[in-house]
């Protein structure tokens, strides 16, 4: 849950067993073009120890972000369709769950159907507590759970939380140890999370 070994083919050169220490299988592909951007300015490959010091200690605060364990709580400030499917596959792919909990919160203008389609959670297993930043650009709550509502969830799996901290205070309170806290939806929303972490435990 803290990275992968990854192969990245450049024109230039091949890199073998780099340890990226990124989450996803997106971040990959966005080492592969950092990485191809840098040959291009050098006009060279790189020293293979500084591509693996390199991937081996970058940091993405906010994107798919352990932040507590038992349970497993993730940050991810996903907020559009392509950064929600990839979480989803990121969810999928490294993080195999047997319940999950999302705590949701977004800006006015989305597409709200559109989000959970993005999002994914499951119908059978997963919950989704609906959230607002304190943004004056919010998003009501109450129209996120309406639209997970629609996209298939159970009324018992749609909680609305205004408050970011009292949301992720619940989402930890009902968990079981192996159950995940997925926060996502805005990077307001998960910095409001960050910064309620010690009390939210």
């Amino acid at each position: 849950m803290g990275g992968r070994l990854v192969d990245i083919a450049t024109p230039m050169f091949t890199y073998r067993d780099i340890f990226l220490s990124l989450n996803g299988p997106h971040q990959a592909l966005n080492a592969a073009t950092a990485l191809c951007s840098a040959e291009l300015f050098l006009g060279s490959p790189l020293a293979t120890e500084t591509v693996e010091e390199a991937f081996g200690s970058v940091r993405s605060p906010g994107r798919l972000e352990v932040v507590g364990r038992s349970p497993l709580v993730i940050l991810d400030g996903a907020h559009n369709a392509d950064g929600l499917r990839s979480l989803s596959a990121a969810l999928e792919e490294g993080f195999s769950s047997r319940a999950r909990t999302y705590v949701v919160g977004a800006m006015r203008g989305r597409d709200v159907d559109e989000f959970f389609a993005a999002l994914a959670p499951n119908p059978e297993t997963d919950r989704v507590i609906c959230t607002k930043a304190q943004t004056s650009r919010a998003l009501d709550p109450d129209v996120l759970a309406e639209a997970a509502l629609r996209y298939g969830l159970g009324a018992d799996s749609v909680l609305v939380i205004p408050e970011v901290g009292d949301a992720l205070g619940r989402a930890i309170k009902d968990a079981g140890v192996d159950d995940q806290i997925v926060v996502t939806g805005s990077l307001y929303v998960v910095g409001a999370a960050r910064a309620s972490l010690p009390k939210a435990r």
